[in-house]
């Protein structure tokens, strides 16, 4: 029956169990319940968040079915881009269910693995799950995510776009109008375009000598806003530009050194969307562990179908080395 409960698993993670109960009935022309398919969800979900968590040179089984803090443990270095983010899923009770993720990518092969998600823990737990350091993390502007990432990484990319946004949110908290908001913020657009372009020409041509000038000119610009926004009395937008800046041009600082780095966290927005597509509707509303086994199943799917499918293959032969006892009578 295990490959039974994966199809019903995998149904459930695409629409409503409601749905899933009437796709599943229609296609098997049999009597299926939400119950049925809920707990197969959290028996798969949970097998999966235990198995893919598991170092790759992990030692034999043993009878134990607690995760032990080894097999939590994820070493990072087999990455070199890591990315994170934060969405928000009612709850039981009008609570609100917090989910962070954690995105790791290799840059050579440009394979994806869900490393970590977390419902309802605090970035410092989150990221507490890992040893080593990534070569470069990116994320937004969320204080909490961007240290608990600054303490995991050699490099940090903060998202521009999301850059470009806070900036115009402390512009309006600030009370400017439209028409004094505008040239503030496309002034600090201009300079970031300008050496994205310039790094996407860089990869082609080898222009190491122009980019590094634009790095300069861009830090230039962007300590000169800061001091100008300081001195209208717009302290908040001020500190902002000048505390963001060194982390705004980090993809322009690696690409001198033949190291590519997106520039926002897009790879991870797209990751969100799947999450959102499937569990932020006002009716729904979920246990912690609910969604915690939904969303693993969903998102180790998602990020890579061939630990998906190993995982799959896992589950369907638990364990090699079954003993078999016969009685004759």
């Amino acid at each position: 029956m295990n490959d039974l409960d994966l199809e019903y698993t995998e149904t459930a993670t695409y629409m409503t169990y409601r749905d899933s109960k009437t796709i599943l009935e229609n296609l098997t022309h049999t009597k299926v319940s939400k119950n049925r398919i809920h707990t197969c969800v959290q028996k798969i979900g949970n097998f999966m968040n235990q198995k893919h968590r598991k170092p790759k040179n992990n030692s034999a089984p043993t009878v134990a079915t607690t995760t032990t803090a080894k097999e939590e443990e994820v070493v990072m270095r087999e990455f070199d881009l890591l990315t994170g983010d934060s969405t928000k899923a009612h709850g039981r009770g009008g609570k609100k269910n917090e989910v962070n993720v954690i995105l790791g990518k290799d840059h050579e092969t440009g394979e994806k693995k869900l490393l970590r998600l977390d419902v309802n823990k605090t970035w410092a737990q989150t990221t507490s799950q890992f040893k080593g350091k990534a070569e470069v993390t990116v994320s937004n502007n969320e204080p909490a995510l961007r240290k608990a990432l600054l303490e995991k990484s050699d490099e940090y990319q903060s998202c521009i776009l999301h850059c470009i946004r806070d900036i115009k949110f402390y512009l309006w908290q600030a009370k400017l109008s439209v028409d004094q908001r505008k040239p503030i913020s496309m002034r600090v657009e201009r300079v970031l375009w300008a050496l994205r372009n310039l790094v996407e020409k860089h990869i082609f041509d080898g222009g190491v000598k122009v980019l590094r000038w634009r790095v300069d000119w861009a830090l230039s610009e962007l300590k000169k806003i800061s001091s100008e926004l300081f001195l209208a009395g717009l302290d908040s937008v001020g500190r902002f530009v000048c505390n963001a800046a060194n982390h705004m041009v980090t993809f322009a600082r690696l690409a001198i050194k033949g190291v590519v780095v997106p520039f926002s966290n897009n790879l991870i927005e797209r990751l969100m969307g799947e999450i959102a597509k499937r569990v932020k509707h006002k009716w729904m509303h979920w246990s912690e562990r609910g969604l915690e086994n939904l969303l693993n199943i969903l998102l180790i799917r998602y990020c890579n179908k061939r630990i998906y499918k190993e995982l799959k293959e896992k589950y369907l032969k638990p364990n090699n080395n079954t003993l078999i006892t016969v009685k004759i009578t």
